[in-house]
């Protein structure tokens, strides 16, 4: 790829892993603006080695039983080489350095993790970014789309009802995350959380999994391009 379009930073903003036991189970999987790299292992198999979806909702994912898995979260905006499954082959994530083996296949351009951070702000706007950044709103919209795809209004949209999320669990009052988060009132801060999350606020507060899910590094504002500096790009969680 063209260094000249490439982001400095690290492309991998976490890393996880997770085991599931013997009987095979669903998983909610929350919109986090990120793909991930993931590998799959069972003993006896090679490892299978796979990349997730942006999701655009909360969505339930299989968890095969006996399985072990290992995530490599990538920056929001990251674009992935098509050759990139062939270079990671059948290898346990153990047995190499699974971010050098990424590096070169994987990017954010510099302009997409401008606008990105922009998009992230609250308030934020398709037509005020795209005055921020020197363009039309039409073009920002064909060149986001064309380098995520996803539109500016989707990146805007999840970044609000994230930050929302995480206000929330300061145990801060409905009406005032709304607006500090930038919704017009707590009525569209309530569909937002249905529409991305599955949830009301008051049934996510409810479930610990869900609270704990929305403090992994993501996209809203601590996870976005030119911000992601100030967080450590290989935090391992399980």
């Amino acid at each position: 790829m063209n260094d000249e379009r490439r982001d400095p930073e690290t492309v991998i903003v976490e890393t996880w892993r997770a085991n599931a036991s013997g009987v095979a189970a669903q998983a909610t999987v929350l919109p986090d603006g990120c793909r991930d790299v993931i590998c799959r292992y069972r003993e006896g198999r090679a490892p299978e080695w796979f990349v997730s979806p942006l999701y655009d909702s909360a969505t339930q994912v299989p968890m095969i039983a006996n399985a072990e898995m290992f995530g490599f979260r990538l920056r929001p905006g990251a674009s992935i080489g098509a050759e990139m499954l062939g270079e990671l082959g059948v290898r346990h994530p153990d047995e190499f350095d699974v971010a050098r083996v990424l590096e070169p296949h994987v990017c954010v351009e510099r302009n997409v993790a401008r606008i990105l951070s922009r998009l992230s702000e609250p308030r934020s706007s398709t037509r005020a970014v795209a005055g921020q950044v020197g363009t039309t709103p039409r073009t920002l919209q064909r060149h986001v789309l064309a380098a995520t795809g996803r539109t500016p209004a989707y990146w805007a949209q999840l970044a609000r009802v994230r930050r929302a999320a995480r206000m929330l669990c300061g145990r801060q009052d409905f009406a005032d995350v709304a607006l500090a988060a930038g919704f017009s009132d707590q009525s569209h801060l309530n569909r937002a959380f249905r529409r991305w999350l599955g949830v009301t606020p008051k049934a996510f507060l409810a479930d610990d999994a869900l609270t704990q899910m929305i403090q992994r590094p993501g996209y809203d504002g601590g996870c976005t391009g030119e911000q992601i500096s100030t967080k450590n790009p290989l935090r391992s969680v399980t």
